[in-house]
């Protein structure tokens, strides 16, 4: 188990990041098929 403490929210994240890595942006393509009622006619 690991605690992570910090003076601000900011450097807690920045610490969890840190240790356990940052994820990449996922390719446009995988976020699947979106549509809103608004981007037709």
């Amino acid at each position: 188990i690991r605690i992570f403490m910090g003076p601000t929210p900011e450097n807690t994240v920045q610490q969890y990041t840190e240790a356990v890595g940052r994820t990449k942006i996922p390719p446009y393509w995988s976020l699947g098929f979106q549509l809103c009622k608004f981007g037709y006619n």
